[in-house]
């Protein structure tokens, strides 16, 4: 009876190894999926339309992405947080964060209405920015409730089924009928999350309840705004300088930068509960073989870029540029390292510091980089910041250990 009990406990561990492999294989999925769909819109966009649809796109997608990082105010980190804190008060909590969420978008919306472009840009991204900042809420449940499957799914339908319309639409020249389908996928992916997770809402408006929100998740909006400036501030200052068009081609390269950087943290990011876990000497172990792995990585990573570039989407990249490539995904390999290390040690207000100084070494280098040497100025700056906030977080490191 004894051996039957441990082989009948041995097939359950193993079960559930097998469903939390699958929920991980499920999550790294839907990471790959939003970054290899936004690169495939950009390969149809300046291969088979006019260039009028893709610099409206870019320029309405960056406006977007802007706001969005104060709409979101405190990101999905900090949701993800708050449900894990208080498992039994979802609804209350949904409702306030929904809340909180709507107030920073109606604010930002008035602004959309000012912008320099058609009235029907500006609905697209008044409407789209709405969406996207509550698709937080449900990106959080979705985590919480361990709906990665489904959710995988939900994604995959919507993107394929979109490309076939993109693909076959007809529509060559006109901006206005691309922005409507994109919308057109967000509303059916909320409202198949609404459905998913009607159980957890409660609509209600409660001022209160969004200020307390709004507040309590203030040092993640500092951490969000400061990781932003450090990542993306060289795009607006490509967008300023050199003008849309311009600013479309570095959108393109830069994406297919960041699906590297994106694959690199998901993939480390899977096995992040037993990295904090390790003891000191161990984690030592694990960044010291990180260096071989992540240079590795960075060369792998440039020549993926350099083909993508020249053979599909027909770009011209310069030896010098293929080496910021390798620099800068090797510096973001190193700075990740350094962000496990002040995880481990709950001192995210130095990260804050770091941040804030890269992303305006971005900003001040990019504007003069840019003038010179174009794209390269720009990446360049870009890359430069990735080795300011590495070498802040490792001096600030020793100073506090």
């Amino acid at each position: 009876m004894g051996n039957i009990s441990t082989n009948t406990q041995n097939y359950k561990n193993r079960g559930r190894l097998v469903q939390r492999f699958l929920q991980i294989v499920s999550n790294l999925s839907r990471s790959f999926l939003v970054s290899f769909f936004g690169i495939i819109v950009n390969y149809i966009l300046l291969r088979y339309k006019a260039g009028g649809i893709l610099t409206t796109y870019v320029y309405s997608i960056s406006i977007i992405n802007f706001l969005f990082v104060f709409s979101n105010w405190g990101g999905k980190d900090y949701i993800t947080k708050a449900y894990a804190k208080e498992p039994f008060a979802i609804k209350e909590l949904t409702a306030g964060l929904l809340g909180s969420k709507l107030l920073a978008s109606c604010l930002l919306i008035s602004f959309v209405f000012l912008l320099p472009v058609d009235l029907m840009v500006k609905c697209f991204i008044a409407a789209y920015l709405l969406l996207k900042t509550f698709s937080q809420v449900y990106e959080a449940l979705i985590v919480l409730r361990k709906k990665y499957h489904l959710s995988l799914a939900i994604d995959s339908v919507l993107s394929l089924g979109l490309l076939l319309v993109i693909f076959n639409d007809g529509n060559k020249d006109n901006p206005t009928i691309f922005l409507m389908e994109l919308l057109v996928l967000e509303l059916l992916r909320i409202a198949f999350y609404f459905v998913m997770f009607r159980a957890e809402m409660a609509l209600t408006l409660n001022i209160n309840a969004c200020m307390q929100v709004i507040k309590k998740s203030s040092l993640f909006f500092y951490i969000s705004l400061a990781g932003f400036l450090c990542s993306k501030a060289d795009l607006y200052v490509t967008g300023f300088f050199l003008g849309k068009q311009s600013m479309s081609i570095y959108y393109i390269i830069t994406n297919l930068i960041s699906f590297c950087l994106i694959a690199y943290a998901a993939i480390n990011g899977t096995f992040v509960a037993g990295i904090l876990r390790y003891n000191q000497k161990v984690f030592g172990k694990f960044v010291q073989s990180s260096v071989y792995t992540g240079f590795i990585f960075s060369l792998l990573s440039a020549l993926a870029v350099y083909v993508l570039c020249t053979y599909y989407f027909r770009l011209t990249l310069s030896a010098f540029f293929c080496t910021l490539i390798i620099a800068n995904v090797f510096g973001f390999t190193r700075v990740l390292m350094q962000m496990y290390r002040y995880t481990r040690l709950e001192r995210q207000d130095l990260v804050l510091r770091c941040l804030l100084i890269s992303g305006l070494a971005n900003v001040l280098l990019a504007c003069l980089l840019t003038k010179m040497f174009g794209h390269t100025g720009a990446f360049a700056a870009n890359t430069i910041a990735v080795y300011t906030n590495l070498i802040l977080l490792q001096k600030m490191y020793k100073e506090t250990s």
